[in-house]
C-alpha cells in the first residue's frame, strides 16, 4: 500500500501545520494551525478576514486547503467561494475526514481548527482541550479563534450573521482524548460552561486510541506549554511519528527524553520533525532564568513587572518561585488565573488560588468569563492602587498589553523583565520600540531586551530544542526517511546528516508525498 502525505502548510515557514494523512482509507491532519506569517502578509491588527463572508477570504488568500466537505456549513456563504481558491491545482474533495491530531493548543498549530466542521474529532490530550477552551473563553470574539466551541451563523442577504444567542447555543467541537479513558465531573462542567449569556450544548469528550484504520500512540514531551505531545500512527508502511513542537531543556525535559526512546524502539519508518531552531548553539535553561532574574531582585527595592509568553506556565512558576524567594507576592491577570484555574482541574502542579493574587483592572463593560474570575478570587485581588502604595511587595505578571495600567499605578522606581522571545515580524518590533517608549516615560529599567545582545539570552528560555538537539534526536530515533517541517531552514538537516543512512525529504507546499 502506498501512505499519502500532503503539505499544505507549515513548510519553510514556522507555524501554521497542516498535513494530511492519507493511508489504508482513514484520512487525517496532523496540526490545522494559524498560518500567521503567511497570514501577515495580507492581514494585520485592523484588516482581518471578513467574518461575514465565511471561508472566502481565508481560502481566497491561500490560508485553508481548498478541500470540499472538511469545513463548516454555516461558514459557506456562496458555492462561489470555490471558484476563488488561490490553489486551484489542489482543489479536491475528501468524503470522510477522520479526524485531526492537535500536539497542543498553540493557536499555530491549533487556530484554523476553528474552520472545521464541529463534528469532526480533535485529538489530543486533556490539557490541550482544557487550555484551548479556557484560550476561547477568554479572548475576544473571533471567527478565527472559535477551536473548542462555534458560534452558529445563517445567511441573511448574502452575509453571515450569529444566530440568537437565546435559542441557538454553541456548538462544541468533538475532543477526543488520547491520554485518559475518564473524565472528572469539574471537567465535564468546565466544558458544558459558556463564557458568555449563550448556552453551550453538550458534547462530553471520548477517548480512543486510533483514527480510522491507523493505531495511534501518544507521548507527552516538554514545550513551552503544557499539555504537549508527540504521536506516533501505526501505517501499512511501517511507524510514522510527528513530534509537533518540543524541547529538552525545560523542567519537564524528561518526558522528551522518554520520547525519544521509546520512538527509536518503534523503529520508525517516517519522521516528521519540527525545526523551529536551526543554530548548533545550546539553549538557556528554564533554571537559568530563574537564577538570572533572582539574581537581579534579590535584594531590589521597587515595582518589578515580569512580562513572558501567554500561556507559559512553566515560566510563571518560575516567577512564583522568584517571588518566595524574594519576600513578594505574584500578581497575574485575570486570564492567567482564569487558565490556571482550568489547568489544575488536570494537573495539580499548576499553581492554586492561595499561591498568587489578581489584578483588577478597571474596566466598565466586564465580560462573564472575568466576573466569575472576580468573584472566585474575590479575597485575592489586587488594583492599581495597592500596587502603587506597596511597590517592594509585588511582582506583576504584565505585558505590553497591560502597559497602560502604569499611568494608574504611577510608580516611583521600577524594573521591568523582557522574559519572552524577540520580535518575529515588523508589527512586533513596533511594538517592542513602543514599550520602550513606556518604560522611559516611567523611568523603569528595562532587562532583557532582545536587540540587546548582553540581554537577550538571560531570561527566556526558548520552548524549542537547538539545531544540535534536533540533529541528535534524529540520530537516537533513526527513522528510515527524515521530513523537517516548521522550519525555515530545512536545508540544515540535509546538510548536517551527510553521512547517516536517512533519507531526507524537503516538501514544498502543497506538494504530496508518496511513501
Amino acid at each position: 500500500m502506498t501512505l499519502k502525505i500532503t503539505f499544505y502548510d507549515g513548510i519553510r515557514n514556522i507555524g501554521g501545520n497542516k498535513f494530511l494523512v492519507e493511508d489504508k482509507d482513514t484520512y487525517l491532519f496532523l496540526d490545522f494551525g494559524t498560518p500567521f506569517s503567511k497570514r501577515y502578509q495580507y492581514f494585520e491588527e485592523y484588516l482581518n478576514p471578513r467574518s461575514i463572508k465565511g471561508l472566502l477570504d481565508p481560502l481566497a488568500m491561500g490560508l485553508l486547503p481548498p478541500i470540499k466537505n472538511i469545513y463548516r456549513e454555516d461558514f459557506i456563504c456562496s458555492n462561489e467561494v470555490w471558484k476563488r481558491v488561490k490553489r486551484k491545482d489542489l482543489l479536491r474533495s475528501i468524503d470522510q475526514l477522520d479526524g485531526v491530531i492537535l500536539s497542543h493548543a498553540h493557536i499555530d498549530h491549533s487556530g484554523y481548527i476553528s474552520f472545521l466542521r464541529p463534528e469532526l474529532p480533535v485529538f489530543c490530550s486533556q490539557m490541550t482541550s482544557v487550555i484551548s477552551k479556557a484560550i476561547q473563553d477568554s479572548t475576544q470574539a473571533s471567527f478565527e479563534w472559535e477551536v473548542a466551541y462555534k458560534t452558529p451563523r445563517e445567511l441573511e442577504s448574502d452575509i453571515l450573521k450569529s444566530k440568537d444567542y437565546r435559542t441557538h447555543p454553541y456548538n462544541p467541537h468533538r475532543f477526543v482524548f488520547v491520554d485518559q479513558e475518564s473524565t472528572n465531573d469539574s471537567i465535564m462542567e468546565f466544558f458544558a460552561t459558556s463564557s458568555t449569556t449563550r448556552p453551550l450544548a453538550s458534547l462530553p469528550p471520548t477517548y480512543a486510541n486510533k483514527i480510522g484504520n491507523l493505531g495511534l500512540r501518544y507521548f507527552p514531551v516538554d514545550h513551552s506549554i503544557f499539555g504537549a505531545g508527540s504521536y506516533a500512527l501505526e501505517t501499512s508502511i511501517g511507524w510514522l511519528i510527528y513530534t509537533g513542537d518540543l524541547r529538552l531543556h525545560g523542567k519537564r525535559g524528561y518526558l522528551t527524553e522518554r520520547f525519544i526512546e521509546e520512538a527509536r524502539s518503534l523503529k520508525p519508518k517516517v519522521l516528521i520533525l519540527e525545526g523551529t531552531r536551526t543554530d548548533l548553539e545550546p539553549c538557556i535553561e528554564e533554571d537559568e532564568v530563574f537564577n538570572n532574574a533572582a539574581a537581579i531582585l534579590k535584594d531590589y527595592d521597587g515595582l518589578v513587572i515580569a512580562d513572558f509568553g501567554p500561556r507559559n506556565i512553566e515560566r510563571l512558576i518560575t516567577f512564583l518561585e522568584i517571588a518566595n524567594l524574594t519576600h513578594r507576592s505574584l500578581v497575574v491577570n485575570t486570564k492567567d488565573a482564569y487558565l490556571l484555574a482550568a489547568m489544575r482541574l488536570i494537573d495539580h502542579e499548576v499553581p492554586q488560588k492561595d499561591k498568587f493574587y489578581v489584578y483588577k483592572e478597571a474596566k466598565g463593560a466586564i465580560p462573564i468569563w472575568e466576573q466569575r474570575v472576580l468573584s472566585k478570587f474575590g479575597d485575592r485581588l489586587i488594583t492599581a492602587r495597592d500596587v502603587h502604595s506597596n511597590e517592594n511587595d509585588f511582582i506583576l505578571c504584565f505585558s505590553f498589553w497591560e502597559i497602560n495600567e502604569l499611568i494608574d499605578i504611577n510608580p516611583e522606581k521600577g524594573i521591568y523583565i523582557y522574559s519572552a522571545s524577540e520580535a518575529w515580524n515588523e508589527e512586533q518590533r513596533l511594538d517592542l520600540e513602543r514599550l520602550r517608549n513606556w518604560l522611559s516615560y516611567f523611568g523603569m529599567n528595562f532587562r532583557g531586551d532582545p536587540e540587546n545582545p548582553q540581554e537577550k539570552n538571560l531570561f527566556h528560555a526558548s520552548g524549542h530544542a537547538s539545531g544540535k538537539e534536533l540533529l541528535e534526536i534524529i540520530k537516537e530515533i533513526k527513522p528510515e526517511i527524515l521530513i523537517p517541517v516548521h522550519t525555515e531552514n530545512p536545508e540544515f538537516f540535509a546538510q548536517n546528516l551527510k553521512g547517516e543512512e536517512i533519507k531526507i525529504r524537503l516538501p514544498e507546499e502543497g506538494e504530496t508525498i508518496l511513501l
